[in-house]
């Protein structure tokens, strides 16, 4: 529109906490005097920012966190402005006490009014989303510039965004300066700024102007599943002239319609006065034409230093590279960033935006050299500077969990914990030693803690639970895989306590490795972990990029078990029947295997639940052991578990099971947890409930039969939806 034209944005820059300077380092045309300036700042924690000399603050949302637990994650963020002075420029300092990680730029904008601000709103959502509502603003002139903010509470890019009353309006693509004019049908996103540090956040800056006066009604943002932040401002452009008319009307009456041909006729000036209503210094009607030669594009820049880096993936002969930000597109949109090795073939990263990608088969212990590039349709852009990165294989013999905040309390205390190689493999605790800095006496050793049971009390005096006594904390469990045995921990298991002890879940903690036992080196961190009684949580290292699993990602495995925790409303439990399918809705599976139990109670045998017969069950002996028992099926041959059926015994619902776990094993020995059950409250006699691994992933529909094409009036139709894992679920229509 009239009067606006994007200037250009500074390279980003970032710092890990404490205070940031904004640089002025320009993707686009120079700075100049009197241009419009937008500081936009995301980050994490609460620890608010004060604005340097000469700016001033539009909105400042500052109710972070640094979690890196998905949907808990709460972003940070401010926008602000100035109007630019070249001879007396702003400060570039934003200042604050410690938080975390924070990235910003600044954003220049020309056809600004001398006092632009108008109106603002911003939001911090309630609850994590992947869609994002911010209110609406109601502008007070027409031809207002819109500019929005959108910060994810992780290094994710925002997708786009729009006005929810004109979805026409919604912005796609990333355009960085290729387009400097500035759209009034749709938004146009600038670019995704991402950060590599600390908790990590990503930013992105979308405008576009407002033709009319009024509300613009509520901002919609698809987004990461975060409690992300969102600014919206507007800006008054300069009062208009009656040259600046006769501009808008030569370009948007004559201009637009023809802009992608090879040449465009315009009017004399002597026509565009006339149809503008003002006088022409020469009344003859002698008609001229120009020609229009939009700039060719051309290939992109270079990635400088800052907008790139390379690290060690840990995962033998892996490293990763991260984008923070693109070069200047050249006038065209970047379609892929490239990649090479020591000098050699470029290779597609099937990138082309900021993010991450991961570069593997190289050699551990042996130094590389990285470059990138980026590529539009003119071709490649040159090549970046060379970044050098030596990849391991990530393994370490000692690794511990390293707790610095309970739940509340000083006492730490875990009933079970597990490790694991694979964010779903088998648990690799077995054959080293466990340590703990404290033990709380000799009944709550830190071998406790890995022994492969999850009992709370196993006699009158000895608990299967390590404990830390009552001291300030740090508290923390080491494990010591032994000599030459070397694991790359990529992801923990723990199990927790019940209620009486539930302040002793860890909240805040490290998970760390050392190869002397003596230097440790943080592998990720966990913060603000709340928990519920007899718990159990999974918790993987963030950057480890897990597979895509068809089926159960736990595998085929020769022993499954149910552990119990907790009857309905006695210490013992008890179940008539249990099922063991490979698919939701599959066929039971034991059948031909033997089971056993930790205990039973007079002739209530481990047989019995496995006997197809609702007049039987089995039941655990309290006196033994209260509130804990298992009960395993050895399969003739290995088998995936991905639902189990129980059904309550048919004389009493009170033993029923109400928290319990369900584990597996391929020795008999070394358990590994699949999946936990929590609060399944409400048992009535001979009930049956399914419960399915909510790890299994969705199973896509690969084919639907139907009983008949068309259905009369007030009848069903009936069919089947068939998976690709096998399974063939009945449904009816009305």
């Amino acid at each position: 529109m009239a009067g606006w034209e994007l200037v250009g944005y500074t390279t980003a820059t970032e710092v890990a906490s404490g205070n940031l300077t904004l640089g002025t380092t320009m993707n686009g045309r120079a700075i100049a005097t009197g241009q419009l300036a937008i500081a936009c700042i995301a980050y994490r924690s609460n620890a608010a920012f004060t604005l340097p000399a000469g700016w001033t603050l539009i909105e400042q949302e500052n109710s972070g966190n640094t979690t890196v637990a998905t949907t808990a994650s709460i972003a940070s963020g401010l926008m602000a402005y100035c109007i630019w002075n070249t001879g007396t420029p702003p400060g570039l300092t934003f200042t604050r006490t410690g938080g975390d990680v924070a990235r910003g730029n600044i954003v220049f904008y020309s056809g600004n009014h001398a006092t632009p601000f108008d109106v603002s709103e911003s939001v911090t959502l309630a609850t994590a989303s992947t869609l994002g509502t911010l209110p609406a603003i109601t502008t007070s002139q027409a031809d207002e510039l819109i500019v929005l903010l959108s910060i994810n509470a992780d290094n994710i890019n925002t997708n786009y965004a729009y006005m929810e009353s004109d979805t026409a309006t919604r912005s796609y693509n990333v355009w960085g300066f290729a387009s400097p004019t500035l759209s009034w049908k749709n938004f146009i996103k600038r670019f995704d700024s991402l950060t590599t540090t600390g908790a990590d956040v990503g930013f992105a800056v979308l405008e576009m102007v407002k033709t009319s006066a009024g509300s613009t009604g509520d901002f919609r943002f698809s987004t990461g599943n975060f409690r992300n932040v969102f600014i919206a401002a507007a800006f008054k452009r300069v009062a208009p002239t009656a040259l600046m008319e006769v501009a808008k009307l030569a370009r948007f009456d004559v201009l637009t319609p023809s802009r992608s041909g090879i040449a465009v006729e315009r009017f004399s000036r002597y026509d565009i006065l006339q149809a503008s209503g003002l006088p022409s210094p020469q009344p003859r009607r002698q008609q001229s034409f120009t020609r229009y030669h939009p700039t060719p594009p051309v290939a992109p820049s270079a990635f400088t230093i800052g907008q790139w880096s390379v690290a060690d993936y840990e995962d033998d002969g892996e490293v990763r590279v991260t984008v923070t930000e693109l070069p200047y597109p050249g006038r065209s949109v970047i379609t892929d960033i490239e990649y090479r090795v020591d000098g050699g073939t470029w290779t597609s990263a099937d990138l082309a935006v900021p993010g991450i990608f991961n570069i593997d088969g190289l050699t551990n212990a042996v130094e590389v050299d990285i470059e990138i590039r980026a590529i539009n349709a003119v071709g490649a852009s040159a090549t970046s500077d060379v970044k050098a990165v030596t990849p391991t294989d990530g393994k370490h013999r000692y690794w511990r969990i390293h707790v610095t905040a309970n739940q509340s309390g000083n006492i730490t205390a875990f009933n079970e914990i597990e490790m694991y190689e694979e964010q779903f493999g088998i648990n690799v605790i077995a054959g080293g030693t466990v340590s703990a800095d404290t033990t709380f006496d000799a009944n709550h050793p830190a071998s406790d803690a890995v022994d492969y049971s999850l009992a709370e009390t196993g006699t009158a005096t000895t608990h299967s639970v390590w404990a830390s006594t009552n001291t300030a904390m740090p508290h923390w469990l080491k494990y010591d895989f032994g000599v030459g045995v070397t694991r790359n921990i990529k992801s923990i298991g723990i199990h927790n306590r019940t209620t009486a002890s539930l302040a002793q879940s860890p909240g805040t903690f490290t998970i760390q490795w050392s190869d002397d036992n003596s230097a440790w080196t943080t592998k990720w961190t966990e913060t603000a972990i709340v928990w519920t009684i007899l718990d159990y949580r999974r918790f993987s290292d963030p950057t480890y990029d897990a597979p895509t699993y068809a089926l159960s990602p736990h595998g085929s495995h020769a022993y499954w078990r149910f552990v119990g925790r907790s009857g309905q409303a006695i210490t013992t439990i008890a179940l008539a029947e249990m099922e063991m399918r490979a698919t939701p809705s599959g066929a039971d599976q034991c059948s031909g295997g033997t089971a056993t139990a930790s205990t039973t109670l007079s002739t209530n045998v481990a047989s019995n639940a496995f006997d197809n017969n609702n007049a039987t069950y089995w039941a655990h002996n309290s006196a033994t052991e209260a509130n804990y028992a298992w009960l395993k099926y050895a399969f003739a041959a290995p088998v995936e578990v991905a639902e189990i059926k129980i059904r309550a015994r048919a004389d009493a619902a009170t033993s029923a099971p109400t928290y319990f776990s369900i584990q597996y094993s391929d020795d008999d020995t070394v358990w590994t947890t699949a999946w936990n059950v929590e609060a399944s409250t409400g048992w009535v006699v001979s009930e049956e409930r399914l419960f399915t691994d909510p790890n299994y992933p969705i199973e896509p529909i690969t084919d639907i039969t139907l009983s008949s094409e068309t259905v009369p009036e007030g009848e069903t139709l009936v069919g089947t939806l068939d998976t690709v894992g096998g399974a063939s679920v009945t449904f009816s229509l009305v």
